[in-house]
């Protein structure tokens, strides 16, 4: 088992070799224990703060603010019946409410800009990076290297995933992550994205006892850890068997 100041280490020298900047926090993300990268927009997080809003994690309000366009205005006569009863159950500072008509104020505070998943065994922690495929850019930190490391850089290539050996004599890059290519933002990345940043409002106020967990995405299926089924990072399924 590697230890969380292990990991921690493992991880700051996985994300400075592929050349990331910034300080990574632990989480429990997709049912996978990470390290995660995030971009934080102050601005939102400062609002959300004045609002008295946290994390927007209700997959229902998630759905009905994904329909509405960021800060334009949206007339209450062009909403259905059930999305104007999702909106009036939005907390404050969600939404601004005037007669008539309804605006989106609430937007994503975090985006990830990578995750780090620490393993030792290089299968089973590509399964378990390639879970986020759909979200970020990913790498497997590993602390030791395999006998033989073909077979590993072409899984790690094929599925995009960045692979580091960051053993105590030095660290080195065994494969590059891929760009990650964001798609337009729905309701399961934006939860995501919330869940994250209950983990940040929570390591703000000095509680790490308690990561933030996010169930397997309704819309993408969960990709159970420890199975061959990985996801590439064009978005596409694949499952060899290992």
């Amino acid at each position: 088992m590697i230890q969380r100041h292990d990991e921690a280490q493992a991880s700051r020298a996985a994300l400075t070799a592929t050349g990331f900047e910034g300080e990574d926090l632990p989480a429990h993300l997709l049912g996978v224990n990470v390290r995660v990268l995030l971009d934080v927009d102050h601005l939102e997080h400062e609002r959300r703060q004045a609002a008295g809003l946290g994390a927007l994690t209700s997959r229902p309000a998630l759905r009905v603010l994904c329909t509405l366009p960021a800060g334009e205005r949206v007339r209450v006569a062009d909403l259905t019946p059930p999305e104007l009863r999702q909106i009036a159950a939005l907390p404050p500072g969600a939404v601004d409410r005037d007669h008539g008509g309804v605006t989106r104020c609430a937007g994503p505070v975090v985006s990830l800009r990578c995750v780090v998943v620490i393993d030792r065994n290089w299968h089973r922690g590509l399964d378990r990076a390639s879970t986020f495929a759909p979200f970020t850019s990913r790498i497997l930190a590993l602390p030791t290297a395999p006998r033989s490391l073909e077979p590993l850089v072409l899984e790690a290539n094929f599925y995009g995933i960045g692979v580091v050996v960051t053993s105590p004599a030095r660290t080195a890059v065994v494969a590059a992550p891929a760009a990650f290519r964001p798609s337009v933002l729905g309701p399961v990345a934006w939860r995501l994205r919330e869940e994250a940043y209950a983990m940040l409002l929570a390591s703000l106020a000095g509680d790490r006892t308690r990561p933030a967990t996010v169930t397997g995405p309704e819309s993408i299926g969960q990709v159970e850890p420890h199975r061959s089924t990985r996801v590439r990072s064009d978005g596409t399924h694949a499952r060899r068997r290992l």
